[in-house]
């Protein structure tokens, strides 16, 4: 295990690889659908992504754009599709730009802005909903949603000799519905569970949980743009995820000491669905 490769997790049929720790590192990668959250400096277990979805441009989130870039260009990978915050495009166009000059060859990527609520047309089977998030700067989280057909509403209890008359007069009886699978939240305060009513029904919440315990109070840890695990309970009643995984956890914790506090302080309708992303200690 090791930043090179990033740790892995799983849930039910949905594969990850990452690796989270507040003020160092936070990057998460969905293997199924080769997504990639946040990229932090950089790192080899990313290059083969074909969207990037940055939260926000803190370092431990988004430093490493220039560097990833130059590495696709280096092994002759697609153009890089890189949703952002619209409030930082053109200052990072302006980074990458000085960065080629620089290295003094191209890099291929495009930059698209997000607001709350964007949706973007990722492919042909997810497409992506930016939610605004409360932190120190402009962040925003993401939702992945899953294409999925059904008959129309009007064409429902018609049998099947008369669906074959309409499709052949019509077209296609079918229309698109989105699922909401998997959301990541970045760095962000407990207010983001307002941001939009799929968050509840994602099947995996990646959330960011900074502080566990008294070592920082929860006045603290929001004066930081963060969320602690006392207002993860306290919102105990919002959550129908079937997973939670806690990233962006302090440093201050060991995995050992982490996983007792949740196991002493998360009430029973929580404990079986949160999980803590894998740490190297």
């Amino acid at each position: 295990m090791s930043l090179e490769k990033g740790f892995p997790w799983v849930f039910d049929q949905y594969q990850f690889k990452g690796y989270s720790i507040a003020g160092q590192t936070t990057s998460i990668f969905f293997n199924n659908a080769k997504i990639c959250f946040d990229i932090a400096q950089g790192l080899p277990f990313q290059l083969n992504a074909h969207l990037y979805c940055l939260t926000h441009m803190h370092s431990d989130h988004g430093s490493g754009l220039n560097y990833l870039l130059s590495q696709r260009s280096l092994f002759q990978l697609p153009e890089a599709k890189i949703l952002l915050p619209n409030e930082n495009v053109e200052s990072v166009k302006l980074i990458l730009n000085e960065w080629k000059k620089i290295e003094g060859f191209n890099y291929s990527y495009q930059l698209i802005g997000v607001s709350d609520g964007f949706l973007f047309d990722f492919n042909e089977h997810y497409k992506i909903r930016a939610f605004r998030t409360t932190h120190r700067i402009p962040s925003y989280g993401y939702i992945v949603y899953e294409k999925k057909k059904k008959l129309k509403e009007k064409y429902q209890g018609l049998s099947r000799p008369e669906l074959i008359k309409i499709r052949e007069s019509q077209g296609s009886l079918e229309e698109e519905v989105l699922k909401p699978i998997i959301a990541f939240t970045g760095d962000t305060q407990i207010e983001f569970i307002k941001s939009h009513p799929d968050l509840k029904n994602c099947e995996v919440l990646f959330m960011e949980c900074t502080y566990l315990d008294q070592r920082k109070s929860v006045d603290h840890t929001r004066l930081w743009g963060h969320l602690h695990l006392d207002e993860l309970i306290e919102a105990a009643d919002f959550f129908e995820n079937k997973s939670i995984c806690l990233i962006h956890l302090s440093a201050r914790y060991n995995t050992q000491e982490a996983l007792l506090i949740l196991d002493q302080k998360l009430p029973h309708r929580l404990k079986a669905r949160v999980s803590l992303f894998p740490r190297p200690y």
